[in-house]
């Protein structure tokens, strides 16, 4: 059975993430010095994305995959461009020069084709998945990186509930994708909408038949921005460790 690429990356990158988020969090649970223990995630995290991806030669492959993944392009595509690209750059490596002979007394010149070894020959080394495998790591620890900067402060209370109300990231879409979730998590079934709506606007104060409305259909199809929804609320539930909801928003947002 032939793997999907985009398919395995998406797996891969979150498997490694969530180990990452994972290992964070259970650390931190027991830290006795947690400032301290943040910040040598922090730093692993760092050394870690220097030296693997920005030290040798796997950061030609993370750099031109990068380049492919922002526009969309589909993994199986992007690798055979990347291998055809760097093959004609071997191609124009290759040189030809004059070898003289060991006979001094009846020179003779002879054209010897020769080819250098250039730096991308390497790829040639990776099948398809362990490139995407190489990348889906180095997302993996970008992400964790991201997510470092705010982990530390995640718990921290919100000077006001005015600041919490008026942030533009927490949209009624995105509390009742989150709610969803969590009912769903809790097999919570057979409720009445109206109840779900009172019980999210009891917990976010927002206006309640804008939360209806989007109860209605919260996985709208012509909702350009529901991915990036998806994956913001997946976000808060992978720093709680619930990486069941994170596996059904990951279904989801593969769908």
């Amino acid at each position: 059975m032939i793997t999907n690429l985009d398919t395995y990356f998406i797996e891969t990158t979150d498997r490694y993430y969530n180990r990452l988020v994972n290992i964070y969090n259970k650390r931190m649970a027991k830290a006795n010095d947690r400032e301290y223990t943040h910040k040598e995630f922090t730093n692993y995290c760092g050394a870690i994305l220097n030296m693997r991806y920005e030290a040798n030669d796997r950061e030609e492959i993370v750099n031109a995959l990068e380049i492919y993944y922002k526009i969309g392009k589909e993994f199986s595509l992007a690798i055979k461009t990347l291998r055809e690209s760097l093959h004609k750059r071997i191609s124009r490596d290759t040189v030809d020069f004059l070898a003289v002979t060991s006979d001094n007394e009846n020179p003779e010149f002879e054209v010897v084709s020769t080819s250098k070894e250039p730096e991308t020959f390497f790829i040639d080394q990776y099948t398809d998945m362990e490139l995407v495998r190489i990348f889906a790591e180095f997302k993996s620890y970008q992400k964790f990186k991201e997510f470092l900067k705010t982990a530390n402060s995640i718990t921290e209370p919100s000077s006001t509930s005015d600041n919490l109300e008026k942030s533009k990231d927490f949209t009624t879409a995105r509390q009742v994708l989150a709610v969803h979730y969590l009912l769903k998590f809790a097999n919570v079934k057979n409720v009445d909408k109206t109840e779900i709506a009172r019980f999210i606007q009891f917990l976010t104060g927002k206006n309640f038949d804008n939360i209806y409305k989007k109860l209605q259909s919260p996985f709208k199809l012509n909702d350009k921005s529901l991915r990036e929804d998806l994956r913001f609320v997946r976000d808060y539930f992978e720093r709680l460790g619930l990486f069941e909801i994170v596996k059904m928003i990951n279904n989801e947002i593969s769908s």
